[in-house]
């Protein structure tokens, strides 16, 4: 893509594993990893990872 011009600003998500949600005691390996997959994004230039990207009906009917 950066042959083509294109620079990739952002990626929409960078997946959190369930075990990191529900707070399990091995969820310390899964945020290592995480942390990795977000420096390693950032060493390619891409500073934006927009969490869960997906619109939320609030209104109750």
């Amino acid at each position: 893509m950066e042959a083509s011009g294109i620079h990739v600003a952002g990626i929409e998500s960078a997946n959190v594993h369930d075990v990191i949600k529900t707070g399990v005691p091995e969820r310390e390996q899964y945020i290592a990893n995480y942390i990795e997959t977000l420096e390693n994004l950032g060493k390619e230039d891409i500073h934006l990872v927009c969490y869960n990207f997906m619109g939320v009906d609030t209104f109750l009917w």
